[in-house]
């Protein structure tokens, strides 16, 4: 199995039953986001322009 030798600052944990993300983060932290206009971190930093919401991951999950 391949490695990345890249550092992974978060993960996103989604799901889409119950609406919701978890986010974790390297510090060990967790987060949970469940309201459609909740904005979600971005990641990575090129991406910080993005917004992204509960609501917005959610609709793209449903298509």
């Amino acid at each position: 199995m391949a490695r990345s030798d890249a550092p992974n600052r978060m993960g996103w944990l989604i799901d889409p039953d119950k609406e919701l993300i978890f986010v974790y983060r390297s510090d060990r932290t967790i987060a949970v986001f469940d309201r459609p206009q909740d904005k979600l971190p971005a990641v990575p930093d090129f991406a910080t322009a993005l917004e992204f919401t509960v609501g917005k991951i959610d609709r793209w999950l449903e298509n």
